[in-house]
């Protein structure tokens, strides 16, 4: 699964090690962080991510459950790609 979220203020697509929204809901306060917005889709095309649009992404909450049912809403529902700046 990839997540794309901002890490030092640029956009950075990370490669998770599971695909279960359950152990993803604990990670994702790790990388990007509480209170970050962040994208998750199954796969991405190859390139280069340049930028990405937050607006409108999840934010990563304390609470695992929360962030568990974001992604799975997003799994569910795969947000557009349109979000991404490829180079």
């Amino acid at each position: 699964m990839k997540m794309v979220c901002e890490v030092k203020g640029a956009a950075r697509v990370v490669t998770t090690v599971s695909n279960d929204p359950a152990v993803l809901g604990s990670q994702v306060r790790q990388v990007p962080g509480v209170g970050q917005p962040f994208w998750m889709w199954l796969t991405l095309p190859a390139g280069t991510l340049m930028g990405a649009d937050f607006t409108g992404a999840p934010v990563v909450s304390s609470d695992a459950a929360v962030n568990a049912a974001a992604i799975q809403a997003m799994l569910d529902s795969p947000p557009s790609q349109d979000v991404l700046i490829w180079a």
